[in-house]
């Protein structure tokens, strides 16, 4: 239902940390109680997809565009996440979809 939907997305907008810089919260930055979470709430929507017969989300016209990464657990983004040298940091970060 796309009720339900929108209610988990909102939830999972909701307990997403925010950044001072910007840059996605990942598992590096914050709690394990925070993003066992998040990744709770993922797996929740992805098996809610899956059981609503979604096919090919991912290449959906609706998703087509510019999106802006909230969280992250992939090695590259927590890798930067951690720090860069000589005093940069990571900020908002986008992916094409």
């Amino acid at each position: 239902d796309d009720g339900d939907s929108l209610s988990l997305s909102l939830k999972l907008l909701s307990i997403i940390p925010v950044m001072d810089s910007g840059a996605p919260a990942t598992n590096a930055t914050f709690p394990r109680d925070v993003w066992l979470t998040i990744e709770d709430f993922v797996s929740i929507m992805e098996e809610s997809s899956s059981t609503n017969k979604i096919k090919n989300a991912a290449q959906s016209p609706l998703l087509s565009g510019s999106w802006r990464l909230l969280y992250s657990n992939a090695p590259e983004i927590v890798g930067l996440a951690k720090g860069l040298p000589l005093g940069f940091y990571l900020g908002p970060t986008y992916q094409p979809l």
